[in-house]
């Protein structure tokens, strides 16, 4: 049986358009709509990274304040220890007369301290003038008789923790922020504040060791 015979023409040709010419059209309303949609969606994709970088931003900035604050610190009390290391270095003077060469390096230390501007350089002079302070009181072990003088040097060892206090503290904080900014994705929002990494605060190889005040703590 052969049912394409059997079957009329009317019946394989379906009443349907088959004009090419005839295309499908969006609506004014619905290309309105669908303008609208691909907007919101954009718009709520970057809602979350705007907001992620303004966060960021403000991260970088309190960071950037947290350590100069930090640094100020270390100033203050580098200019505390600078103002009684001054007066030790009168008391001793008062009482005995320093050799020209010790003197000489005591009138370098000040100057460079007085004039630093840089924390490490400033740090440097400080315990160079310590140092010479101490081998005047080895040197003239009866100045222990002085009460002034034994209060300064109190005062002095005290302002070293301080000090020591606070640069750990601006170490961490430093070191923090560095490796902060290195890091995906916080690096993006970095390079475009052009944020600096923070010098880290290093004691070179002739200050690794402490300034020695064991001779000031038997008296």
């Amino acid at each position: 049986m052969d049912l394409w015979k059997d079957q009329g023409e009317q019946e394989l040709s379906p009443n349907v358009s088959n004009n090419p010419n005839k295309l499908p059209k969006a609506t004014g309303g619905e290309k309105a709509l669908y303008i609208i949609f691909w907007i919101m969606s954009a718009f709520l994709l970057c809602i979350p990274m705007i907001v992620y970088y303004f966060r960021t931003k403000n991260y970088i900035i309190n960071e950037k304040n947290e350590i100069n604050e930090a640094s100020s610190s270390i100033q203050v009390s580098q200019d505390k220890r600078f103002g009684t290391l001054t007066q030790l270095v009168e008391q001793v003077k008062s009482h005995y007369k320093f050799e020209q060469s010790v003197l000489d390096q005591i009138t370098k230390n000040r100057n460079v301290a007085a004039q630093a501007s840089d924390i490490n350089e400033k740090q440097q002079a400080l315990d160079g003038l310590q140092q010479l302070i101490n081998v005047q009181f080895e040197r003239y072990p009866e100045l222990k008789s002085g009460n002034h003088v034994m209060e300064l040097m109190s005062q002095s060892t005290y302002l070293e923790s301080e000090i020591a206090a606070a640069r750990r503290t601006y170490n961490n904080r430093a070191s923090n922020y560095n490796a902060a900014i290195f890091n995906f994705p916080v690096v993006c929002v970095a390079e475009k504040v052009n944020a600096m990494p923070m010098p880290i605060f290093a004691a070179s190889k002739e200050r690794r060791q402490d300034v020695d005040m064991s001779s000031l703590s038997n008296w």
